[in-house]
C-alpha cells in the first residue's frame, strides 16, 4: 500500500480574503503536494507517497470525521502552523495524541510555539526530510 501523507493547514476563506485563500492553496498545490509526491522511497513496493488535504477531497460525510480518520491513519502528517490557526493546532494535538511522524512547517518561526520547536523527526518523517533537505534531522 502506498504511504499516505495528510496535510493540515489553514484553508483561508475566498469570500473574506481571496488573496490569502489563493496563497494558501498555492502553498499546498504548488509546493507541498508536488514535493511530497515526487519523493521515491527506494525498496518499497509502492515507492511513492500520496499527499492530500481534507478540503480537496469530495466525499460524503462530515469533514471533521474525515480529518480525524486521516490524522490517526496517515503515515506522515505535515502541519503548517503559519498564522497560528486554532483548527490546525487542534488537529496537531489529535495527531500528537495518537501517532508520531509529524512535520511542522511555518512561514515564520514565531508561529511555532516554544514548546513545539524542539520536536525532532523520527521514523518515516526523518526519511522524508532527509530525502528532500539533507542534514536537517
Amino acid at each position: 500500500m502506498k504511504m499516505q501523507c495528510f496535510v493540515i493547514m489553514p484553508f483561508g476563506n475566498p469570500k473574506v480574503d481571496p488573496t490569502r485563500a489563493q496563497k494558501l492553496d498555492a502553498i499546498y498545490s504548488q509546493w507541498i503536494k508536488p514535493t511530497v509526491e515526487s519523493i521515491s522511497l527506494t525498496g518499497l513496493a509502492n515507492d511513492t507517497i500520496a499527499c492530500h488535504r481534507a478540503d480537496k477531497e469530495e466525499r460524503p460525510g462530515e469533514i471533521i470525521s474525515h480529518i480525524i480518520e486521516n490524522l490517526t491513519t496517515s503515515d506522515i502528517v505535515i502541519a503548517d502552523l503559519s498564522g497560528r490557526n486554532p483548527n490546525v493546532f487542534y488537529e496537531l494535538g489529535v495527531r500528537h495524541a495518537v501517532r508520531n511522524n509529524t512535520i511542522l512547517i511555518s512561514e515564520d518561526l514565531d508561529d511555532i510555539p516554544f514548546d513545539l520547536r524542539g520536536l525532532r523527526p523520527s521514523g518515516a518523517c526523518a526519511r522524508l526530510l532527509t530525502a528532500t533537505t539533507p542534514n536537517t534531522c
